[in-house]
């Protein structure tokens, strides 16, 4: 009858995730690739890839403190609002122009997210208080670095308020109207700053 002998020829199986393949045991394998914890090897490219992962951030939630928020108020030009328990903007006179920033959110500790990752969605979830905004406002990042400890309306960025040099005209987000908790998608912004293309400043709501 027939036999079967293996010749320890040089194979393909089309899975790059192996060198060195040859014939053995009527099947073709090598040697697999090695990859880091938390990232597998893609049989396509055989390029070692992380997977999908979700990471939240926000005050206290799996020991993260890396907010920062206050908002510059034109009724109090000189006075720091960071560490009030509320945070708000208003959108006609007297004006406020909300500030809000995760810091620390990229990198390769636990829970952060690795550098160069590709973003399929990036959610900012604001839980709104007063539906009272009659106006459309808009959401750009930041332009110029602050902070909620020293931030107030007449410092911010060297000038009085928010001046069209102190934020980014693109790309823009629409702020909620209503109560509740609402999310406004700003996986752009986030996928820039994985991306290492701009800085991390935040947000201002204009």
């Amino acid at each position: 009858g027939c036999v079967f002998t293996n010749n320890a020829a040089p194979c393909d199986h089309t899975n790059l995730c192996t060198s060195g393949d040859v014939c053995g045991g009527g099947s073709c394998s090598g040697t697999p690739v090695t990859c880091s914890v938390g990232s597998t090897c893609s049989p396509a490219t055989g390029a070692c890839v992380i997977g999908l992962a979700t990471s939240s951030f926000q005050d206290g939630l799996n020991g993260y403190t890396g907010t920062q928020d206050t908002f510059l108020a034109l009724s109090a030009p000189t006075t720091v609002e960071g560490a009030l328990n509320n945070w708000r903007w208003k959108l006609f006179n007297p004006a406020e122009f909300g500030l809000i920033r995760f810091d620390q959110i990229v990198g390769n500790g636990v829970g952060q997210i690795p550098s160069g990752s590709s973003i399929s969605s990036a959610i900012l979830t604001l839980k709104v208080t007063d539906g009272s905004v009659v106006r459309n406002g808009t959401i750009n990042e930041s332009a110029v670095d602050w902070a909620e400890t020293t931030t107030t309306w007449s410092n911010f960025g060297g000038d009085t308020g928010v001046q069209p040099d102190e934020y980014r005209a693109s790309p823009s987000y629409i702020p909620p109207i209503g109560t509740g908790s609402v999310p406004v998608d700003v996986s752009a912004s986030v996928q820039a700053w994985v991306n290492g293309t701009r800085s991390n400043f935040g947000w201002v709501f204009r």
